[in-house]
């Protein structure tokens, strides 16, 4: 991102001693172009062994500004996803963290998800915001208190297990969820079922997946 500089060098490196030996990297970012074409690079030079998840909180640059202070802008993150499908990464549009009343709506939903169709993104997985050690008090802070103590309210909706951090309820998380299979189908775009994004009752599940090219598991490893 923007702002992590210093990262960047570290991470390209590790990632490319792992792909050189033949091990899929999952690499979720909200950078953008031009600070992240060195993922470009390592797409091009390993191009089935790298998946990316880029993270679209919004289209609007205003939500970004006051939501999302320090990532990439919507348009750097969308020429990234474009630069990575050409190059021959595997790519994935992760919209969100939603929040519910406000990146939500389904004009906003739409619009991004068209921006990342336009780019050639055709899987889709849902973000759902969950509570972290000051996230409430750093929204009051940053954004409002006002949507801090609506994010609050969210949170205390939450009647599953207390082993993981609060989360919106599981009706407002099926509600968005079906919003958003409603806008990808005339899209083309496959909308990734996530059991724990979805279901409360899967507080152990992953989202965390590798690259298909090095997931696959032929016919003959059965027996090896």
């Amino acid at each position: 991102m923007p702002d992590a500089g210093e990262l960047r060098g570290p991470a390209l490196e590790l990632m490319a001693v792992l792909m050189s030996r033949g091990v899929g990297v999952t690499i979720s970012t909200r950078g953008g172009l031009p600070q992240a074409d060195g993922l470009v690079t390592l797409a091009r030079r390993f191009p089935t062994k790298l998946r990316a998840e880029i993270g679209v909180f919004s289209s609007d640059d205003t939500l970004i500004d006051q939501w999302e202070s320090g990532t990439a802008r919507p348009s750097a993150r969308l020429a990234l996803a474009g630069s990575l499908m050409h190059a021959g990464a595997e790519v994935i549009g992760v919209v969100g963290p939603i929040v519910p009343f406000i990146n939500d709506g389904e004009p906003d939903l739409r619009r991004t998800l068209r921006l990342l169709a336009a780019q050639g993104v055709r899987s889709i997985k849902p973000l759902f915001i969950e509570d972290g050690l000051g996230l409430v008090r750093q929204v009051e802070r940053e954004v409002s208190r006002s949507r801090g103590r609506l994010l609050n309210g969210w949170f205390r909706m939450d009647d599953g297990p207390r082993a993981g951090p609060r989360r919106l309820p599981p009706d407002a998380r099926q509600a968005r969820f079906e919003r958003l299979s409603h806008l990808t189908a005339p899209l083309g775009m496959q909308l990734i079922s996530c059991r724990c994004a979805v279901d409360a009752a899967s507080q152990k599940a992953s989202c965390l997946a590798g690259p298909i090219e090095t997931t696959r598991t032929g016919q003959l490893d059965l027996f090896g």
